[in-house]
């Protein structure tokens, strides 16, 4: 049951979009929304290269240092700045949606600061692409792999042009966080009257893959969901990009890990791999 939603907002065209959509999900559900900007602790700090060398040739992280006091107060400025404007920004959007929402600021480290807020709350939901304030060379997607790596709760990872047809595109395996994935799916789809799931299961053996999906497909059709069965060969992310492309589908779900956790970590998970691939116009359901 989902009674209490954080959305990660930073400004983003990603996290507009995430907005309107926390707002839709938390007015279905009469859930309360919180909306959190992190003041990302990076912005108020500059690299010293003598230091960095010198931390590097010890084998210790370093080369960090405090903004000068007046760079420190024009940072802190631009960053109060930001606050209030994504704070006007969230309570407008949810008095005309009708809902409950609260709006937090706090200053760290975004992941972690996500992942502890996101602990009093039922579901996480945040944009594909943030700002990235504080870290102009992050790659795109690193807040949403420190999160997923972390937290319990699911989390909607939202594009700039979410759109395509109410279709969920779940991908089983069986895997443990499958399953969480799977009870994930058939509540979102339950409350947001989303009544078409496919169900992807990706194997050499059709059989075998048949056998895999038995359970969940019983298990999603007690929700009187229509549920459309596909199993298909070939690597897991491109069966799935390919075949969300197909459909149409405005979601694809699946657990953050497979069944071999400690392999994805190192060489990479589907996940990472969809973020990257996954056009802008369909949202990710990572469960871990």
């Amino acid at each position: 049951m989902i009674r209490r939603i954080l959305l990660a907002y930073d400004g983003s065209s990603s996290a507009k979009g995430a907005l309107s959509i926390a707002c839709s999900i938390a007015r279905i559900t009469r859930s309360e929304l919180f909306g959190l900007f992190v003041m990302n602790e990076n912005r108020f700090v500059r690299v010293s290269l003598p230091r960095a060398i010198a931390g590097s040739l010890v084998g210790e992280a370093g080369g960090q240092e405090p903004l000068d006091p007046e760079s420190m107060l024009n940072e802190v400025a631009r960053a109060e700045s930001e606050s209030l404007q994504w704070r006007t920004t969230f309570e407008a959007a949810v008095k005309e949606a009708g809902v409950d929402g609260t709006f937090i600021v706090e200053r760290g480290e975004p992941s972690q600061v996500i992942v502890d807020r996101g602990r009093a709350t039922d579901m996480i939901i945040m944009g594909k692409r943030g700002r990235h304030s504080g870290e102009p060379n992050a790659e795109d997607g690193v807040t949403v792999h420190g999160i997923v790596k972390n937290t319990t709760r699911p989390v909607l990872v939202v594009p700039e042009d979410a759109q395509g047809e109410p279709i969920v595109v779940l991908a089983y395996d069986e895997s443990a966080a499958a399953e969480r994935a799977l009870r994930a799916v058939a509540e979102f789809a339950f409350v947001t009257s989303i009544s078409d799931v496919h169900l992807v299961t990706v194997t050499d053996d059709v059989e075998e893959g048949n056998r895999v999906q038995a359970r969940a497909l019983e298990y999603l059709q007690s929700y009187e969901l229509n549920v459309t069965r596909h199993v298909s060969s070939g690597k897991p992310h491109e069966v799935l990009r390919n075949y969300c492309q197909e459909v149409g589908a405005s979601i694809v779900a699946l657990g953050a890990f497979g069944k071999h956790r400690f392999l994805d970590q190192i060489f990479g998970s589907t996940a990472d791999s969809l973020l990257g691939e996954l056009s802008d116009e369909v949202a990710l359901l990572l469960v871990a």
